[in-house]
C-alpha cells in the first residue's frame, strides 16, 4: 500500500475538530492516459492497452473511463469503467501499463457491425471523487472485421500416401453435430500442403502451430504427392474465405497424418518390333510408362546376352549368328526421383534366314 505525504497527511486532519471535511489530498488534475493502442480487434471483443502516467501522484488512480464512438454515426457511442490490469515493468519512470478489454454488447453497448470504425478513447478517474476526471487520451481507432467463417469441425486426409498417389482432405463434423460439417456457404477455401507439420517457438512470435515446408497451394482438396515427398509426413492446413468474415482456418486430424513412401511406377510392356530376318534390324518399343522415366536394354538370344556394345541399344541387327534363335529384350526402367525401378523382359521372336534377292 503507498503511503501519503506526511504533509498531507497532516493536512488531512487539520479541521476534524472543527467538523470541517477535508478531502484526502488535494491534487486538482490527472495527466491524460498515453500510448493508446488496440492489441486485438475481433468480431466480438477489443483488447487495449495504454500507459497510465499518475503513479506518481500521491495514489494511483482507482480506474479509467474507455469511450467509444462510431467515426460514421456519431450517435453509436458507448463507454465502460475498468480498473484495467496493471503492470509496472519499470518502476523507476513513475507510471503503469494498463490493459483492458471490451466486450461488444456486454460491458460496452455499440454496434460494432462488420466495417464499422471506432474511435477510442480512455480518461483516468478516482474513486474518491476528489479529483475530476482528466483529459482524455488521444483517440486510437480501430475497425470492427466481421463475423469468424464457420469451419467443419475436422478434416480428415485420405488417399494413396506414396509418391504419385492423391490424397484428399474431407470436411467432417464430430458425431452428433449436424450443423458443424461444412464452411460457410459460399466460403473459397484454399489448402496448404505441409511437409512434417510440427509446433515452433520463439521469444518473439511465441508458439506457432503447423509450421512446416509447404510444398503445394491448391484451390481443390486433391493433391498429387511429388518426389520431394518420400519419407515425409504430410498435413494439410485448409483457410476459407468470404468477403464480410474473418478468415476460418481449420488443419488435419493427427490420426490422418501418413509417411510417404515410394511410388510404383506405371509399367508398360516391351515388344520387339521389326523383321526378325538375318540382315534386317529390330527395335525395342517400352510402351506407356510414367513420365520421366529412361531406360537401358540388354537384347537377348535363347536368353543368354548380345555379346557387344550393339546388344544394349535399342535397335539391333540380327546378324547370321542369331539365325534360328529366340531374339527378346530385358528393359530396365529408371524410375524418376521417388518411385521403385523395374526390370521387365519382352516376348520373343524367332531370327529366320532373309531370302535370297534375284
Amino acid at each position: 500500500m503507498k503511503k501519503f505525504p506526511a504533509a498531507l497527511a497532516a493536512a488531512a486532519l487539520v479541521g476534524v475538530g472543527l467538523g470541517v471535511a477535508t478531502p484526502a489530498h488535494a491534487v486538482t488534475s490527472l495527466a491524460a492516459p498515453t500510448g493508446l493502442t488496440t492489441t486485438y480487434v475481433g468480431a466480438y471483443e477489443v483488447d487495449l492497452e495504454w500507459t497510465d502516467p499518475n503513479l506518481s501522484d500521491v495514489s494511483a488512480d482507482d480506474s479509467y473511463t474507455v469511450t467509444f464512438t462510431n467515426v460514421a454515426n456519431p450517435s453509436d457511442t458507448g463507454s465502460f469503467t475498468t480498473t484495467g490490469s496493471r503492470a509496472d515493468s519499470d518502476p523507476a519512470d513513475a507510471d503503469y501499463t494498463v490493459d483492458a478489454y471490451a466486450y461488444f454488447g456486454d460491458n460496452v453497448d455499440i454496434a460494432a457491425l462488420a466495417g464499422d470504425t471506432y474511435n477510442v478513447t480512455i480518461t483516468a478517474t478516482d474513486n474518491n471523487e476528489v479529483r475530476p476526471d482528466s483529459a482524455p487520451s488521444a483517440a486510437a481507432s480501430f475497425t470492427t472485421p466481421g463475423p469468424y467463417l464457420q469451419t467443419p469441425d475436422d478434416l480428415t486426409l485420405s488417399g494413396s500416401w506414396t509418391v504419385g498417389g492423391t490424397v484428399t482432405a474431407t470436411a467432417t463434423a464430430y458425431p452428433g453435430d449436424t450443423s458443424a460439417g461444412s464452411w460457410t456457404t459460399g466460403a473459397a477455401v484454399s489448402y496448404q500442403w505441409i511437409l512434417d507439420p510440427h509446433t515452433t517457438y520463439s521469444s518473439t512470435a511465441g508458439y506457432q502451430d503447423y509450421q512446416g515446408t509447404v510444398f503445394a497451394t491448391t484451390t481443390s482438396p486433391s493433391v498429387a504427392l511429388p518426389a520431394a515427398a518420400l519419407g515425409h509426413v504430410v498435413g494439410v492446413r485448409a483457410v476459407g474465405h468470404k468477403a464480410g468474415y474473418q478468415d476460418g482456418e481449420l488443419t488435419n486430424n493427427y490420426w490422418s497424418l501418413h509417411t510417404v513412401t515410394a511410388g510404383m511406377l506405371t509399367m508398360g510392356t516391351p515388344k520387339v518390333t521389326g523383321k526378325a530376318k538375318v540382315g534386317k534390324k529390330v527395335k525395342v518399343s517400352t510402351g506407356t510408362w510414367t513420365a520421366g522415366t529412361t531406360f537401358s536394354y540388354k537384347w537377348l538370344a535363347n536368353g543368354k546376352p548380345v555379346k557387344g556394345k550393339k546388344g544394349k541399344k535399342a535397335v539391333l541387327k540380327l546378324t547370321r549368328n542369331l539365325k534360328g534363335q529366340k531374339v527378346s529384350v530385358q528393359v530396365t526402367a529408371h524410375a524418376p526421383a521417388g518411385y521403385t525401378p523395374a526390370v521387365v523382359t519382352s516376348g520373343t521372336v524367332v531370327t529366320t534366314k532373309a531370302k535370297k534377292v534375284k
